[in-house]
């Protein structure tokens, strides 16, 4: 295995020349009082730039290039992880890593992306970092990262486990969440109480997004002996209050998501997902043929005004990357996007309603409390799926969760490869 130290190894020195130039560089920090590292390993008491990871699919090189760049200029480095390709999982793949539920409902780029967290928890657990930081390919990084992160983490209590960068959702310090924000949480439950605890650090009441954090060893070693199958949205899961991490997060965020509703690591394989899989549903090869200029056609003017219109919580979110999140994926049918959820049952309340203002016991008013019914239970029942989805997840690790402190945690990936998927580094 290649070594991961992001110091430089000295070669063809003898012991002797090696402390000549330690004392050397002992004595040039003490003059200069600048410190010989960029930032504090919490509760070690040392001096060491946290490792940094960043998570990116093989065919995305570009966005690579672009954190790589974007590393640099903060004068940091980096390690590129391959993230778990979910098109490439077989079914036998699948059974393994997911739960059956989750196996038949969730698009595969969704337990990819799980699988791709997961792969960088056991890197951090394997490799014996005190702490590293994650980021997403598709994140943009503050000016001041670099010094706003080495603050943060001076800050931050000695019990931490995961300290979010930035975040979605409910993640306003002040507890300005917005609504939309709001009532997701109250519905999938598991929220803390919003809470400062410095001027840096504070406890988010429901976070989403993994797209930049830093993880504790202990932090990674808890979430790979609770989590140990896909089930849903990686942050609906990890994240969840339920699994009794003691989860902080950077005030102000250092670390924001790009937006664009394909460029997530979630959604650059549910896209490209969607366009490989044969479909066996609507309109097929005409209907793909199309997607490019029916794309353009509907860029109107609300759909403009939806991709600059942000949700609301200071997290940079708009209503057009919430409408683009994927819900389900039904099997050999579509997938359900917020969006799509939200555009089908609006059409269908108002188709109901018209059919509802006919006469009284004509045909047209019993189709309209048909479909009315219908389309309440469709709607109860896709949300049901994804609360029981989460919180499948929940229950399990709760209940089982003394029997796994017994035994060693089952590893998803293999030693040979973790090594594999962090071989590149900036």
């Amino acid at each position: 295995m290649k070594n991961t130290s992001f110091l430089p190894t000295l070669h063809g020195h003898s012991s002797s020349s090696g402390m000549l130039l330690f004392v050397v560089l002992f004595l040039l920090q003490t003059v200069s009082c600048v410190p010989l590292f960029s930032s504090l390993v919490p509760g070690t008491g040392s001096e060491k730039q946290p490792p940094i990871y960043v998570i990116n699919l093989a065919r995305s090189a570009g966005r690579w290039e672009k954190m790589a760049a974007q590393l640099r200029q903060h004068g940091l480095s980096g390690r590129r992880v391959e993230a778990v390709d979910g098109r490439s999982l077989s079914n036998n793949d699948l059974r393994r890593v997911s739960t059956p539920l989750a196996t038949h409902l969730l698009p595969r780029g969704v337990i990819g992306c799980f699988l791709s967290h997961v792969l960088f928890w056991e890197l951090v657990v394997e490799r014996g970092h005190e702490c590293a930081i994650v980021l997403e390919d598709d994140c943009e990084l503050q000016p001041d990262f670099a010094s706003a992160v080495a603050e943060t983490v001076r800050e931050l209590p000695t019990n931490w486990d995961i300290c979010l960068l930035g975040a979605l959702g409910c993640a306003h310090p002040q507890g300005k969440h917005g609504i939309l924000n709001e009532l997701c949480a109250i519905y999938m439950g598991g929220t803390r109480r919003c809470q400062q605890i410095s001027e840096r650090v504070f406890v988010p009441r429901k976070p989403a997004g993994t797209h930049a954090y830093l993880i504790s060893r202990r932090g990674a070693a808890k979430l790979l002996s609770l989590l140990t199958k896909a089930t849903y949205h990686i942050d609906f899961v990890a994240w969840h209050s339920g699994l009794g991490l003691n989860l902080y997060a950077a005030n102000p965020f250092v670390a924001y998501q790009d937006i664009s509703a394909a460029s997530t690591l979630v959604m650059a394989q549910v896209e490209l997902e969607s366009k490989s899989k044969p479909q066996r549903w609507g309109r097929r090869a005409a209907s793909n043929a199309s997607a490019p200029t029916q794309h353009a056609q509907s860029s109107s003017l609300l759909s403009r005004l939806a991709a600059k219109t942000e949700v609301g919580g200071g997290t940079r979110q708009t209503w057009a990357h919430v409408f683009a999140e994927p819900l389900l994926q039904l099997p050999h049918g579509p997938l359900i996007t917020i969006g799509r959820h939200q555009v089908t049952v609006s059409l269908a309340l108002l188709a109901s309603a018209a059919l509802l203002m006919q006469p009284s016991g004509s045909v047209w008013h019993r189709a309209g409390r048909t479909l009315l019914g219908t389309t309440v239970s469709a709607v109860v029942l896709v949300w049901l799926t994804v609360r029981y989805l989460v919180h499948q997840a929940i229950a399990a690790a709760v209940s089982d969760s003394r029997a796994r402190a017994r035994r060693p945690v089952a590893k998803t990936f293999s030693a040979a490869e973790r090594a594999q998927a962090a071989v590149h580094a900036v």
